[in-house]
């Protein structure tokens, strides 16, 4: 295999060329600069000089850098049941509720009127504002994109380890296991992603070595 080398020429940048032994004595002969390149060397290039993967990925190193601190960043709390007005922000009670006909099952059944409720955007104690029931939309943004940012990673990682198994295997048993591996990998590209994930959903739940 031929090594990669870059040619800083007096205009045109850097240029990736062929280690053919001839060319690059005649280029180091001639006074410019020739230098070896790796793989990493070869994809920044590309990257930078590609627009739209570049901002591409910004804009998923920032959402990285938000989901990793997103308990320092939620204006309110994302999981706490919605209230009216039992108590303030900083935790005091407002209004007792007594129970009724001395029973000991309290039922409370005041409901919230959401345009009461909600909060707009505009303000400071909630970025992106509040949903109907008072709820902040810039805490569950954020960790809502912290679970899914998650579950890809993860997958990701899984498709990977995976798939350098089976082309390792295929690679390293040609023939018959080659065959059968590859067989087995179109099927798995055939099947819609949608139905399995649906089906698949519905069945991790209900095994018992994973939490409910």
């Amino acid at each position: 295999m031929s090594d990669e080398h870059v040619m800083h020429g007096p205009e045109d940048g850097p240029v990736a060329l062929e280690d053919d032994g001839v060319g690059i004595d005649i280029l180091e002969a001639e006074g410019l600069a020739v230098e070896p390149v790796t793989q990493w060397d070869l994809f920044s290039t590309r990257l930078r000089r590609h627009r739209l993967a570049m901002i591409a990925t910004v804009f998923i190193i920032f959402m990285g850098i938000l989901v990793l601190v997103a308990p320092l960043m939620q204006s309110a709390g994302w999981i706490d049941p919605p209230t009216k007005s039992l108590v303030d922000p900083n935790g005091r009670i407002l209004r007792n509720i007594e129970p009724r006909g001395g029973s000991d099952t309290v039922f409370y059944n005041e409901f919230i009127d959401g345009a009461q409720v909600a909060i707009p955007a505009s303000t400071t104690a909630l970025w992106f504002g509040s949903d109907d029931l008072g709820r902040s939309v810039f805490s569950r943004v954020i960790f809502g994109g912290r679970a899914s940012m998650t579950v890809g990673l993860v997958a990701g990682l899984l498709v990977a380890a995976l798939g350098t198994v089976v082309g390792s295997l295929a690679g390293y048993y040609p023939g018959g296991v080659d065959q059968s591996l590859m067989r087995f990998t179109d099927l798995v590209l055939g099947l819609p992603l949608l139905p399995v994930a649906i089906v698949v959903g519905r069945i991790l739940p209900e095994m018992a070595f994973l939490p409910s």
